[in-house]
């Protein structure tokens, strides 16, 4: 599908987690005051080799971490590392470390592409270093039940749940939760906090007193709770696509229901464009013609007349397309084709996509990324025991997010039942940054579907020591995504420590030249975006859009106005 897939493909078979040596170990000190957990005596270095054919620019190798920090001394697991050392060595700044999202995204496979198309301007002065946390990719990954029974699942789900339906999805929800128990791959300390913690060791083992930090969606919430346990660790950091934290842990029902809402306000605009742009739209009837399409594909499934034509595409195929298409601005012209294809009689394009969202990949092989989300959400987020709070708030998630929003709620049933049958072993770290350095860069995008923008303003609100950068557009994150103000603000933060002004907002420019992305889903690297390492490719013919260079410094970004 695309000539990039080899170089992942190079990625996932060149790590060598179990048959890498460890080099001399690097002594280290306790941990920081108010880390809640110590350190071994000794910190492991990592031996670095080759990764393999089409991976020549990096090095992969295996970091050892203990089981659990309560007893730093005690047993041990190796974690899967790949580094991208610095093209300037004469030059370099040190140590930036990259997390793509998820949770559950694999770090390893999000690096050799996330250096190439989304952060190029930072491979020259920086070792760019990404792992696979606990649970994900080849760091023993977490596979709650099989293929099978997850093409079963995902054949059983409604797109728009009723209230009805509430009884048979919380059993639903038992039983998987009881199937991760019993798989045996469960990691009980997966949490975000213990993540944060495998960072300092990592950072210890590298043999850095400080390193930078990129966090991309969920990886902001890791960088956040990173930056509040070793804010002395810690020199740049720039989070992008910010999670409230304390929304996020506290109330993530709430947080589920903010989620969709910010897919339902991008569907919204993607339909508003097709309306006043139907020479770049093939779906230009409108937002009521994507819900008659909805309630079409609830009773009529289409089959994928080119793809797996076992697998109709039904209403719930389609809401997960559609987010898959929405992550990125330069998609809408796909998903207005996958639409039009689809109301046609013909799923293929839909059933691409909802592939990709789901993390099924060649041969009805699904990524682990799916369970790792669920249990890290299951360690990290307070849950109600109950389904009492879901029912309850079933009417405000349907009123502010009409197609979205009981199934975003519901869809956390899953890690609510399987939180009641752990520990959870970490606190809640206090999210405040008390660091030396230069303030924390939060970016938000005004209409980012998946992390909506006043996830951005309270993270900037909740560390304390941040700014925050504003780009106007939609889709989800916004380096690397069409706007060369916001890149060139990261660039010169990240590499001469200039802090943005106050207010700086920045604005998303995407071409929309006709056909130009509508042959085949529209996803180069999509931090936090659930799908297997193969499905975050930029298609054949993606455009690299002109942007704007002058940062705007009016006042602060309306939300609903701005990019297209």
């Amino acid at each position: 599908m695309s000539r990039t897939r080899p170089v992942l493909a190079s990625v996932l078979n060149g790590v060598l987690v179990g048959s890498l040596l460890v080099a001399t170990p690097t002594v280290v000190g306790a941990a920081p005051s108010g880390s809640g957990h110590v350190f071994p005596a000794s910190v492991p270095g990592i031996d670095w080799a080759p990764c393999g054919a089409g991976l020549e620019e990096f090095e992969c190798g295996s970091l050892k971490v203990p089981v659990s920090y309560r007893s730093p001394d005690g047993p041990t697991r190796l974690l899967s590392v790949i580094r991208r050392p610095a093209d300037l060595p004469d030059d370099r700044i040190g140590t930036l470390v990259v997390n793509p999202g998820g949770p559950g995204t694999s770090g390893v496979s999000f690096l050799p592409l996330g250096s190439q198309l989304l952060f190029p301007a930072l491979t020259a002065r920086f070792d760019l270093v990404s792992f696979d946390p606990r649970g994900v990719g080849k760091s023993g990954p977490i596979r709650c039940r099989s293929d099978a029974d997850e093409d079963r699942a995902l054949a059983r789900e409604q797109g728009r749940p009723v209230p009805a339906a509430l009884p048979r999805l919380r059993e639903e929800a038992r039983r998987y939760a009881h199937a991760c128990v019993r798989s045996g791959t469960l990691a009980r300390d997966a949490s975000t906090v213990t993540a944060a913690r495998d960072i300092d060791t990592l950072r210890k083992a590298l043999g850095e007193s400080r390193i930078n930090y990129l966090g991309f969606s969920y990886g902001t919430l890791l960088g956040a709770t990173y930056a509040s346990l070793f804010p002395r660790s810690l020199d740049r950091v720039v989070l992008d696509g910010g999670l409230d934290p304390q929304l996020t842990t506290r109330t993530p029902l709430l947080r589920a229901i903010q989620q969709a809402g910010g897919f339902e306000h991008g569907l919204r605009r993607f339909t508003s464009w097709c309306r006043t742009t139907p020479s770049s739209c093939e779906f230009a009837d409108g937002h009521r013609a994507y819900v008659r399409l909805l309630d079409r594909l609830r009773t009529s499934p289409v089959v994928a007349a080119t793809g797996d034509v076992e697998r109709p595409v039904t209403e719930a195929t389609l809401m997960r397309a559609t987010q898959a298409a929405l992550y990125t601005r330069q998609g809408w012209p796909f998903l207005g084709r996958m639409l039009a294809q689809t109301r046609a009689g013909d799923g293929t394009l839909a059933q691409q996509a909802a592939d990709a969202f789901t993390g099924r990949g060649a041969g009805g092989v699904f990524s682990s990324s799916k369970d790792a989300i669920t249990v890290v959400n299951a360690l990290d987020r307070a849950y109600p025991r109950t389904v009492s709070r879901f029912r309850q708030l079933g009417g405000r998630a349907h009123r502010e997010a009409p197609i979205f929003g009981r199934a975003h709620l519901y869809q956390a049933l899953s890690a609510a039942a399987l939180r009641s049958r752990l520990t959870p072993g970490s606190p809640w770290a206090d999210y405040r940054y008390r660091g030396r350095g230069k303030p924390i860069l939060v970016i938000g995008t005004t209409h980012d579907v998946a992390t909506p923008y006043a996830g951005s303003v309270a993270l900037t609100r909740q560390l304390g020591r941040a700014r925050l950068l504003t780009m106007i557009g939609d889709g989800h994150t916004a380096l690397g995504r069409g706007s060369a103000c916001i890149d060139e603000a990261v660039t010169a933060y990240l590499t001469r420590g200039v802090v943005p002004a106050v207010r700086t907002r920045c604005r998303q420019s995407v071409a929309t030249a006709p056909g130009a992305t509508r042959s085949l889903p529209p996803l180069p690297p999509l931090p936090g975006v659930v799908g297997p390492p193969e499905s975050a490719v930029r298609p054949p013919g993606f455009i690299t859009p002109p942007s704007n260079t002058t940062p705007q410094r009016s006042g602060p970004p309306v939300i609903g106005a701005g990019a297209p």
